[in-house]
């Protein structure tokens, strides 16, 4: 209701314009609810997609181990179980990539004090020997610059955020298809941390920037689910931080990350 004074003939009223927003709301929440419903499907079809895959190759090799095992070596027998094994395995990392998505709670219970400039030394160590079999196959060559600043001590979950750091390292890689540089910058400003990625790789079309991180969203076909990104901002979110993308198609991408630096826990009582 909005109302106003009016004077007519030296009197004044109060002039009251009443509208009923009931429709619009029930239109509103109706669109809130067709677009969790339609999210949903598509998690539904990429997870159903992901395991038909997952079980057609648990499936087959067992047929298989069934049809010859009589006839089959022992070393074949035991290819034919690893492939078994690493496909199940598979299957339950997916399972924990949903757990982390879904995931909106912020758990602090194994959060603990930790040092971002180490945990990113970690991730270019970890992901060295991928990122030179990968270059070497395509007979290019990808180099990675540090320019880590001094930074103070955080509470977060190390494994979480190494998680994060990876992904972003192996991102940048497989956008390098003709080689390139990977940059990752640190520093403490006012009152967050910032962590910059940045390649000089293809780029990001203007027109998917905006899905890059939503679930079972992917430019790299079937042979990925499509969790990675989001999952990465929902590790981010938790700490309480945020995630951006900036890219310019044919010239490289960055992934900007910020953590505030006196993150509060729940209860408000100051954690560092």
């Amino acid at each position: 209701i909005n109302t106003c004074p009016v004077k007519i003939e030296d009197e004044s009223l109060v002039l009251a314009i009443a509208r009923d927003t009931s429709v619009r709301k029930k239109a509103e929440e109706a669109l809130i609810r067709s677009e969790r419903l339609k999210a949903l499907g598509e998690m539904a079809a990429g997870v159903a997609h992901d395991f038909n895959s997952l079980l057609a190759i648990i499936l087959g090799n067992a047929q298989l181990l069934e049809m010859g095992v009589e006839s089959y070596k022992s070393e074949e027998i035991k290819e034919r179980l690893k492939i078994i094994i690493r496909t199940a395995y598979k299957g339950g990392d997916t399972v924990r990539r949903m757990r982390l998505f879904t995931r909106t709670e912020l758990s602090t219970r194994h959060f603990s004090k930790i040092d971002l400039n180490e945990i990113v030394r970690s991730a270019i160590a970890s992901t060295s020997p991928r990122r030179r079999y990968e270059a070497e196959a395509k007979g290019v060559t990808i180099k990675i610059k540090e320019k880590l600043g001094k930074l103070p001590l955080l509470l977060g979950s190390r494994s979480e955020l190494m998680e994060v750091f990876t992904n972003l390292i192996f991102n940048a890689v497989e956008s390098m298809s003709e080689g390139g540089e990977i940059t990752i910058r640190s520093e403490a400003k006012e009152n967050e941390i910032l962590l910059y990625f940045t390649d000089t790789g293809k780029g990001i079309p203007d027109t998917l920037k905006d899905r890059i991180f939503d679930p079972f969203f992917t430019t790299k076909g079937p042979k990925t689910l499509g969790l990675g990104l989001s999952v990465c901002y929902g590790i981010i979110e938790r700490h309480q931080g945020k995630i951006k993308v900036e890219s310019i198609k044919g010239k490289g991408t960055t992934f900007t990350i910020s953590i505030p630096i006196g993150r509060q826990s729940p209860s408000g009582e100051e954690q560092l």
